[in-house]
């Protein structure tokens, strides 16, 4: 696990891979993987932390990564801006 953290902190670095990351048909699984690490407070927690914030630098994707933030019990989600 802390070397496919490592490898995908890696890739998202560029612009163009962020895009295909967080955007791409596989951006549910890559976010949704992500946000599982930091909620179980693995070890590679702050990889994850690190790749999300990378991935955030490009400004479409802040959507997509929203969707994934935990909502408290009860209320309705709010709706991204």
């Amino acid at each position: 696990r802390h070397l496919a953290c490592l490898g995908l902190n890696n890739l998202s670095i560029p612009t163009e891979n962020k895009r295909v990351m967080a955007l791409g048909p596989a951006a549910s699984d890559v976010i949704g993987g992500l946000c599982k690490v930091i909620q179980e407070d693995k070890q590679e927690s702050y990889l994850c932390c690190i790749c999300l914030m990378n991935l955030s630098f490009l400004e479409a994707s802040i959507t997509s990564i929203l969707s994934h933030s935990p909502v408290p019990e009860g209320p309705a989600p709010v709706l991204p801006l």
